[in-house]
């Protein structure tokens, strides 16, 4: 496997790990990595941790009480990290967001639910 692809399936695995909200740390021990290959990763996006969750979480269709339930915040905060999201990236609605999230490839037609 060439390196290119090593580094596209961590960035992926890293991804998914902070939708399941893993926070840096927990991911860096997870996968044997400095943490600050983690940190990087979170920040070339310009969202804080938390932001890129929620984005990962909406993109792939999850309403604001599931994002809030998985992240054990309220629903109002998840909803702040949501708007935030939306004005960072000039996209006003959900789907907006996934499609956004499709052509930058946070996810793929697999991270979305069937049907």
């Amino acid at each position: 496997m060439a390196d290119s692809e090593r580094a596209a399936r961590q960035r992926k695995i890293i991804m998914l790990c902070l939708a399941e909200g893993c926070g840096p740390a927990a991911i860096a021990r997870l996968l044997s990595v400095d943490l600050a290959v983690v940190q990087s990763v979170v920040a070339s996006h310009g969202l804080t941790e938390r932001q890129l969750q929620v984005y990962l979480l909406a993109a792939q269709g999850y309403c604001l009480k599931e994002i809030a339930c998985r992240l054990d915040i309220s629903c109002k905060t998840a909803d702040a990290h949501k708007n935030a999201v939306y004005k960072r990236f000039g996209i006003h609605t959900q789907s907006a967001l996934t499609i956004h999230a499709l052509r930058t490839g946070f996810i793929t037609l697999d991270d979305l639910p069937a049907g």
